[in-house]
């Protein structure tokens, strides 16, 4: 258990300094981000840090249609 928490950290710490990298330069006060290289990443890597929250809580999604 204070692997998997430890890891739980670290991933959200690696999701928070990516973002804050990526968003240099960018004023939220005027506006969300536009849609763009950069927009995009932010979100692949949120998609990511989720991912491995899940396997590292021991969960597994699944998408059915």
């Amino acid at each position: 258990m204070p692997a998997r928490f430890a890891l739980l950290v670290m991933t959200g710490a690696f999701l928070a300094a990516v973002v804050t990298i990526l968003s240099i330069g960018h004023d939220f006060k005027k506006g969300p981000l536009k849609n763009g290289c950069r927009k995009w990443i932010i979100l692949f890597m949120y998609h990511v840090g989720c991912t491995v929250f899940l396997f590292v809580a021991g969960m597994k999604t699944s998408l059915h249609y």
